[in-house]
């Protein structure tokens, strides 16, 4: 998928200067106010709209178009562009939780600008202001060539964007470089002479309890899954799921079975062990849907490139950062194996624990245990007393690190939505706000689609109570309802789980030796200065020996070896 664009605004009217306008990659004219570049390829809708004086840059994609449409009193077959015009002018700040759709909005008149991102996040979106300048792009490594930003890292930023979720968003979209910030999900940035407000808006308000039956809620989430699958499968031609034989790919493969457009076609993808390696896989499991279904199954094992520990330098550019995806290697093979079949994109059933397949800790006494032996054994995904960070910070970094860090790392975790807090509870899902935004995506892979994040569905099973979660001595009650008599009940009733990445302690393991040899390199860019490299080393010593002993340990080493890495490769002019 390929959604990149480079904007230059100058609000004053004033000509965009040339050395400006080339460091973004734009063409200088010597007159023009404002310059643009767009690059969208298949998958991506939008359009631009000059009006005048004015100008409105629109991409993504309107959802429930029909309706929105009549609300705006318009044809549903307007230019995009235009629609978001109009919503803009009819709601304003509020057009994030008005308008549903995964985009991103630029509108420019003369002396004001506003930039718009959906409430579930279309693209990274960075921006910097320079007196009346406004420069904007979804590349951070072309607003370091702004000769008022640079490559220097700032220091509260760039822990932000080493901590963990919830201390990311104490944030506030700074970045790690000084001068520029993220878009959020949900934020409308408006720019005048006199100065930038920032306002965000989501969707996520308290609604009300549903009172139907657990039946009549499954048939609702339903069609509104297919009303969402719907969407996204028209903006495609052939497809990919990724199939585990689990809950959450299951059900949304055999969703995506059901809507098909004539002619268009699925496969399957499945994450397997490597031959002979005698590691338990899936592939039983997705073979039994896949032949259920009628699709075609390739089972996926990634090669040797790229390392583990030492990413593809596209993950950082695509992710305009430091990589927190600990599976990467895996998610590029898929992504290759889907391209190589032609599929225009990928069908993720991630985020579907944040609804059909949610799970709460009140739901039985059993899981109260389970998770209770879980943190006694170092298992599991949260520790209490983890480290706010994903990495390993060097001593000086953890002690003195800037006040905003401090203050936010001690403090508690913002959670702006209705949450849930007893059995018969309704609400948000704790951790929702990191479905807004997904995995980072590469300009050479098919686009992924994420139908289990929509907001609307997650504020519909906002009104489930947390009782529904629970059906007949099983949890995770919806799906199975949805899969019943549509999938092998060996699928629908499975209550273990096995690794997405059969291989991935085997690899930690393999690898370490090579990751090892790195951390020369490592302290001759200095990036002790950031990181623990001791630490690093000794881990990575004991890893090549016995393997990691958990996944917090596991997740911990290698993701400060891909910060370190990272940090190399920005050093060394990645862009």
């Amino acid at each position: 998928m390929t959604l990149s664009f480079r904007i230059a605004i100058d609000l004053g009217g004033a000509p965009v200067a040339p050395v400006q306008a080339e460091a973004l990659g734009l063409v200088p004219d010597g007159v023009s106010p404002a310059l643009h570049r767009i690059e969208s390829s298949e998958g991506f809708g939008g359009s631009v709209l000059e009006d005048g004086q004015r100008r409105t840059i629109f991409h993504g994609h309107i959802d429930d178009l029909v309706r929105v449409s009549h609300e705006l009193g318009a044809a549903p077959d307007r230019p995009l562009a235009e629609l978001a015009r109009l919503a803009f002018d009819r709601w304003g700040k509020d057009i994030p939780a008005k308008l549903p759709g995964e985009w991103v909005l630029l509108d420019a008149q003369p002396g004001a600008v506003a930039l718009v991102q959906s409430a579930a996040r279309l693209i990274g979106v960075f921006h910097s202001r320079h007196g009346n300048l406004i420069c904007v792009s979804s590349d951070i490594a072309a607003l370091a060539r702004l000769p008022w930003v640079g490559r220097e890292l700032d220091e509260a930023g760039f822990l932000f964007a080493l901590g963990r979720a919830s201390l990311r968003a104490h944030g506030s979209g700074q970045t790690f470089l000084r001068g520029v910030s993220k878009l959020q999900p949900g934020e409308t940035v408006c720019f005048t002479p006199a100065g930038t407000t920032s306002t965000i808006n989501l969707p996520f308000v308290p609604v009300p309890r549903w009172e139907g039956s657990i039946v009549e809620a499954a048939m609702e989430a339903e069609a509104l899954l297919q009303a969402i699958i719907d969407e996204r499968l028209e903006r495609h031609g052939d497809v990919a799921c990724l199939l585990s034989g689990g809950l959450d790919s299951s059900l949304l493969t055999m969703l995506v079975s059901e809507r098909l457009r004539p002619g268009q076609r699925a496969i399957c993808l499945t994450s397997v062990a490597p031959p002979g390696s005698g590691l338990a896989d899936e592939l039983a499991q997705a073979s039994l849907v896949a032949e259920r279904l009628g699709f075609d199954l390739i089972p996926v094992v990634p090669g040797s490139e790229p390392g583990i520990y030492r990413p593809d330098p596209k993950e950082f550019a695509a992710a305009n950062g430091p990589s927190f995806s600990v599976r990467h290697y895996l998610y590029r093979a898929l992504a290759d194996q889907a391209a190589a079949a032609g599929a225009a994109a990928i069908f993720d059933g991630a985020y579907g624990e944040m609804t059909v397949t949610g799970l709460m800790p009140l739901a039985s006494p059993a899981l109260y245990l389970r998770q209770l032996a879980k943190r006694l054994l170092g298992r599991g995904s949260s520790v209490a007393g983890a480290s706010p960070f994903h990495v390993r910070l060097a001593p000086h970094r953890l002690q003195d690190s800037p006040a905003q860090v401090a203050a936010a790392a001690a403090g508690q975790q913002i959670d702006p939505f209705q949450p849930r807090h007893r059995r018969d509870a309704w609400g948000y899902f704790p951790g929702v706000a990191k479905t807004l935004e997904p995995a980072s995506e590469a300009p050479d892979r098919p686009m992924l689609e994420y139908p289990f994040r929509d907001p609307r569905l997650l504020q519909m099973f906002a009104g489930f109570p947390a009782k529904f979660l629970v059906h007949e001595g099983l949890n995770r009650s919806i799906a199975r309802i949805m899969m019943a008599g549509r999938l092998p009940d060996a699928i629908r009733l499975r209550t273990d789980t096995m690794p997405f990445s059969p291989d991935y302690m085997a690899r930690l393991q393999a690898e370490a030796p090579l990751a090892r040899s790195r951390i020369a390199a490592f302290r001759k860019a200095d990036i002790a200065d950031w990181l623990d490299l001791d630490w690093l080393d000794t881990a990575l010593q004991r890893f090549a020996a016995q393997g990691a002993n958990s996944n917090d340990n596991a997740f911990e080493v290698q993701l400060t070896a891909m910060a370190a890495e990272f940090l190399l490769w920005w050093r060394s002019g990645g862009s």
